[in-house]
This record gives C-alpha cells, structure tokens and sequence, in this order.
C-alpha cells in the first residue's frame, strides 16, 4: 500500500497510479465524481479492505475509485446488476 498524502487531480491520479485503486479525501467535486483530493492511499485489486481499514484508522473520511476500468472487468457500479448471454443462430440478430 502507498500512502502519498498528496493533494492532487482526477487526471493527475489516473496518470501517476494506473489500474489502481486510490482513497481520496474530495477537496473539489463530489464523492462520485473526483475533481481534487487528496490521495491518503493506493492499493492494487484485492486489497481494498486494507485500504479501507487504514483511512478509518487514521479517521479519515475517504471515498474510493479505481483509476481506470475495464469493461467486464468484474465490477458492476449498480444494484442488481445482470449479464445474460443467449447463444443464436446464425441470421437471428
């Protein structure tokens, strides 16, 4: 885990730490759309708990994005989220 402490941009994050996942405390913006913030800690997939742990230990108040996301990725943003895949005949669709 890094800990940069750092006051920096959306666009600032998602170039110096791509594919991960940063805790921010927002100075601009909204807790779902990161303008400004800064960064109190970058984890890489699978250990967001140790990222979460760590700002709550600190009592910092913290939101979470992963700088860049693949599609089908494994991470659904939505409640109830659902892909059906149907196999079709060729001319079908």
């Amino acid at each position: 885990m890094l800990k940069p402490s750092e006051l920096m941009t959306w666009d600032e994050m998602v170039e110096k730490y791509p594919g991960k996942w940063v805790f921010v405390e927002v100075v601009e913006g909204s807790r779902i759309n990161i303008d400004k913030g800064v960064v109190r800690a970058v984890v890489e997939d699978g250990h967001l708990a140790d990222g979460m742990e760590y700002c709550k230990s600190q009592k910092w108040d913290c939101t979470f994005a992963r700088t860049t996301v693949e599609p089908f990725m494994g991470i659904a943003d939505g409640v109830n989220f659902r892909i059906d895949v149907e196999e079709g005949t060729e001319g079908e669709f």
